[in-house]
């Protein structure tokens, strides 16, 4: 899955349209912003609100001039600022901007904005509760009365797993029998309830028949098996495998397979996996997590998984489990890309490699993010992999995606079939 990041970079120099950065000012006593911080904004964003034109304060975290997105100024955990030109500022300035157009791309936000001029925190503004925190005891006395916490709010709470089916390990790793702890079977069903309290309801816009081509039908449908009551998102398959990567160091691998048991569609924002010891004291945490498919219909299988994880300065010593997390919500904006003349290779510079074309069949530009998941045949799932296309309203045109194995002891001819996924949300 690294191998092909630069690739989907060098991608998007090509797709991403040219960004323009425009500034509006404000008044004399400056522009109250909507919210006061970016964990404030992104907290929002992670419920699903529609936070287009909304204004915002940030501390610049990182500056990336030459991005493949163009000048990219990043704040909070995921929030991508991005512009054409330079907007002068500096690693620890306080920026204030209007966001003017709003993407979710791979697990981050990316934000076309416009600078604001002397923004301000007013009474109205939201801010995060670390943010609250850090005010002075004054000035939360006088907040207390005039600002309350979103109702709506989502609360982010781990999702849990049961113990792995199977745990394939070298000697690098000690684990644990009891590879999962003693976590809690209804997590999943309390955060997948939590993407429900604030769900419109309805499932996302012209979802099509699952049209995705495969050379199987998916095996994962019918992991989860028989069950007198279904939690709305439901755990169905697990695994983590430990293996020595190209390089003769230290890796892990490891998914779960969630079951979307609702009536709407659910996509995870900013997907993690965190690794933990047997005490379950956090000991790595992979960011660069994926889903596939990106969003789950109602009653399909999707997977979150972290690939080829180095944990080479990680001790193991107390054992290595696995433990996802993420913000579930429901997807609206999500459509099919119809495919065809889907077929795999194995044993190229990528394990396996995957071609096939992809049909817009909406007339609205589409970014697709094809993946798919590898099986032998006994439909154990042995590996992933995912790619980024472009498609304009009404076009058809071919993709190809390549990826690795779970783990580097895997021989790719293992794989006996895939299932292939396509989906795309408005740009």
């Amino acid at each position: 899955m690294r191998k092909i990041r630069t690739g989907i970079v060098v991608f998007l120099v090509s797709a991403m349209l040219s960004l323009l950065l425009c500034s509006c000012g404000g008044g004399p006593g400056g522009t109250e912003v909507d919210y006061g911080d970016a964990a404030a904004f992104e907290e929002a964003l992670n419920r699903g609100e529609n936070l287009e034109n909304k204004t915002l304060m940030f501390t610049v975290t990182e500056l990336h001039p030459d991005s493949a997105l163009g000048f990219n100024v990043c704040g909070g955990e995921h929030l991508n600022f991005i512009s054409s030109r330079n907007p002068d500022l500096k690693v620890g300035d306080t920026a204030g901007v209007k966001a003017t157009e709003i993407t979710s791309l791979l697990g981050s936000w990316i934000i076309k904005y416009e600078i604001i001029d002397n923004p301000i925190i007013g009474d109205n503004t939201i801010v995060s509760s670390a943010q609250e925190g850090n005010a002075s005891e004054e000035q939360k006395a006088a907040d207390t009365d005039e600002v309350s916490a979103d109702p709506s709010a989502v609360t982010e709470e781990e999702i849990t797993i049961p113990e792995p089916s199977e745990t394939e390990t070298e000697d690098i790793v000690q684990e644990s029998e009891n590879a999962a702890g003693n976590a809690a079977d209804n997590t999943a069903e309390k955060i997948a309830e939590n993407a429900a309290e604030n769900a419109a309801g309805n499932v996302a816009e012209n979802p099509a028949d699952n049209t995705a081509e495969n050379t199987t039908e998916n095996p994962a449908e019918n992991a989860a098996g028989d069950t007198q009551e279904q939690s709305p998102l439901e755990i169905v398959d697990s695994k983590i495998v430990a293996f020595k990567d190209y390089f003769g160091e230290p890796s892990v691998s490891a998914y779960v397979a969630f079951k979307n048991n609702t009536d709407y569609c659910i996509g995870i924002n900013s997907p993690r996996m965190d690794y933990q010891d047997n005490d379950g004291k956090l000991i790595a945490t992979d960011q660069f997590a994926n889903c596939i498919p990106e969003v789950a219909k109602p009653g399909q299988v999707f997977y979150l998984y972290s690939y080829h994880f180095s944990i080479k300065d990680v001790d193991t010593s107390n054992g290595l489990n696995y433990k996802p997390d993420g913000n579930p919500y429901e997807a609206k904006n999500f459509f099919e890309v119809e495919l065809s003349d889907v077929s795999f290779k194995t044993g190229d510079i990528m394990d396996v490699s995957i071609i096939g074309r992809g049909t817009n069949n909406t007339d609205k530009n589409l970014y697709g993010e094809p993946g798919a998941v590898f099986y032998d045949s006994d439909n154990n799932v042995v590996g992933f992999c995912y790619g980024l296309e472009s498609f304009d309203a009404g076009q058809t045109k071919s993709f190809e995606i390549s990826g690795d194995m779970m783990s580097e002891e895997y021989d790719p001819s293992i794989v006996d079939h895939v299932d292939v996924f396509m989906q795309g949300n408005t740009y």
